[in-house]
């Protein structure tokens, strides 16, 4: 019976032995970030791009918009590949076409617009959901976009106020233009991030 007993001992202890080192070897998915790592990016995006476009400012508002809608895509790209995630700025009124909303980050703009009604202060507000797509999930993130200086109305403005070289260059260049004729508190949009457990 002793033995027998061992034996056993030994058996269940070889087992765990071997099912450790299948979980060694076997790793799980990436554990997905928490919202205060994503609020970390937002904010060190917002603040690289902030500094790059009070820097081209002194040059005029034409070379702040070239920053504000073109380089702002590189920052995109150097951001995603940096931290492993999909970052760019979106909006119901674009400039660039390539910040134009899609559906998700659409509906979540329309109700921080009502959120803005209300009366809420969107300083103060993030967005953090687990979405799916296909077979994966995937976990997106928003942050609202207000204006809040009068720095921005320089180029986002209402159409009479911004200096008539800028509206030239902006009705050659972006044709399409909705981002012009805003007022202090608007909302200019949103910083999205998504993050995919397979990056």
């Amino acid at each position: 019976m002793q033995r027998s007993h061992r034996s056993w001992i030994w058996i269940v202890l070889a087992l765990f032995a071997v099912w450790q080192l299948w979980t060694i070897q076997q790793p799980g998915a990436p554990v997905p970030p928490q919202r205060q790592w994503f609020q970390q990016v937002t904010k060190e995006y917002l603040s690289t791009l902030k500094r790059t476009l009070l820097r081209h400012l002194g040059r005029g508002a034409v070379e702040a918009v070239k920053v504000c809608s073109d380089t702002a895509q590189l920052l995109n790209q150097h951001f995603s590949q940096r931290y492993g995630i999909q970052i760019r700025r979106v909006s119901l009124r674009p400039r660039n076409p390539a910040d134009t909303a899609d559906a998700f980050e659409h509906r979540w703009l329309q109700q921080f617009e009502q959120m803005k009604a209300r009366g809420v202060r969107l300083d103060t507000v993030t967005v953090l959901q687990a979405v799916a797509e296909g077979a994966d999930t995937v976990y997106r993130f928003l942050k609202p976009i207000v204006i809040n200086t009068a720095v921005c109305l320089q180029c986002h403005g209402p159409e009479e106020d911004l200096e008539p070289q800028l509206l030239a260059f902006l009705k050659r260049k972006y044709p399409n233009d909705q981002a012009r004729n805003h007022q202090l508190g608007d909302i200019r949009g949103a910083v999205s991030i998504v993050w995919k457990s397979d990056r």
